[in-house]
């Protein structure tokens, strides 16, 4: 049984599907930018807010708790303002929150100007998370980006003098890249008053260009020895100036932690509107998983007609939630409260013991009565031990 919480905490991802144009690594659900109807837009979104706080959240005995809001992509940035000011008040009006309520947007560089940025932080978006990618002109271009290393810079600075809280994404593990280029990059970076750094290794996912790419022969990524050693070299260039790498690609200043993020590796309750967006939370003693209809014309008709965008809803066994807290949970530094998991009787069915008292005289898992979380030796091999642990 799940135990819901005096306050019933939860996020709220608001998903925006359009990008000027789609990165050839990209599996997310994007597309390309066309003329919509804003007004529809604003009203469906809301709308959709609507139908699960009646259809489900009402229902909740509980006081429902807004701690995040989050817009993702796609490139919510080019949403229009208007849209973005709607639903933030919305959800303002509507939901119990706390007075520093962290709002993010994703944004990309390009269209990115400094009256946009003005704009968002007027809504009350607090929190910027900049998808640069790389500060390596030529790994800009391989990457299929819309901006140079120049206008990257420039639009970090610019960040940084109108938010307390600027993230930044940048991609390694690219064919060819080396450690010092990647060194320089993360130096640069360093320098421009960020306080969150989010380093993702490149991979190369299904019916992407990218894939087919890999596929014909083309090399377009590194070994997992080279990866280790970005990842290794990353820790020890960012350590000193103050990060702590708190969840395996991401690095913060003490108190700028992504809040929203840390929830889905918490195995948190979340809500996700618009088109493919994500859902799940606590409910009748349960865990409800609900994903929305990716197509974006297939979404809105939905809405219209339905009130909601919902194309699969289902509960969580036991069993599948635990696999969520291990897989979300041994990403983060902190790693798992071993307390709870231990009350659950299937917790001990789903760990390998040979392996986990293996895996502990390497070195890579610290295990105590309190809490179950990897070394940084582990965390570079978190694939592998997720593989050889759960039954």
């Amino acid at each position: 049984m799940f135990q819901l919480s005096e306050n019933h905490i939860f996020s709220i991802y608001i998903h925006w599907p359009f990008c000027i144009k789609k990165c050839p690594y990209c599996d997310f659900n994007v597309h390309k930018y066309y003329k919509i109807d804003e007004e529809a837009w604003e009203k469906s979104l809301i709308k959709e807010l609507k139908s699960f706080k009646y259809n489900f959240l009402d229902k909740i005995n509980k006081k429902i708790f807004i701690k995040s809001i989050f817009f993702g992509g796609g490139t919510p940035s080019i949403m229009p303002i208007k849209i973005i000011e709607k639903l933030i008040e919305y959800i303002k009006n509507n939901f119990c929150h706390d007075q520093n309520l962290e709002i993010t947007i994703e944004a990309n560089p390009e269209k990115l100007t400094n009256k946009n940025l003005k704009l968002f932080f007027s809504s009350g978006i607090n929190r910027l998370s900049i998808g640069i990618q790389s500060l390596d002109e030529k790994i800009l271009t391989f990457l299929g980006r819309n901006h140079n290393v120049s206008e990257a810079i420039k639009i970090v600075e610019n960040s940084t003098n109108i938010f307390d809280k600027v993230s930044v994404d940048l991609i390694y593990g690219i064919s060819n890249q080396k450690i010092e280029s990647w060194i320089n990059q993360l130096d640069i970076i360093s320098k421009l008053d960020v306080n969150h750094i989010s380093t993702y290794q490149l991979t190369i996912e299904p019916q992407t260009p990218f894939y087919k790419r890999f596929k014909n022969g083309e090399k377009l990524i590194v070994n997992d020895k080279i990866s280790a050693d970005f990842y290794v070299t990353t820790n020890q260039f960012l350590f000193p100036l103050g990060f702590k790498n708190y969840e395996i690609s991401n690095y913060s200043r003490k108190g700028n932690e992504c809040i929203h993020n840390l929830n889905y590796w918490n195995s948190g309750n979340w809500l996700g509107v618009g088109p493919g967006a994500h859902s799940r939370f606590n409910f009748n003693s349960k865990r409800r998983n609900i994903i929305n209809i990716k197509d974006p014309k297939k979404w809105i008709k939905n809405i219209r007609k339905f009130d909601n965008s919902i194309c699969s809803d289902n509960f969580e066994s036991g069993y599948d939630y635990l696999i969520e807290k291990l897989i979300m949970g041994l990403r983060l530094s902190d790693g798992i409260n071993i307390k709870r998991l231990n009350f659950h009787p299937e917790f001990k069915k789903i760990i390998k013991k040979e392996y986990t008292l293996r895996f502990i005289k390497e070195g890579w898992i610290n295990l105590d009565d309190n809490n179950f979380s990897l070394s940084s030796e582990g965390r570079i091999r978190l694939d592998y031990i997720l593989n050889m642990l759960i039954n």
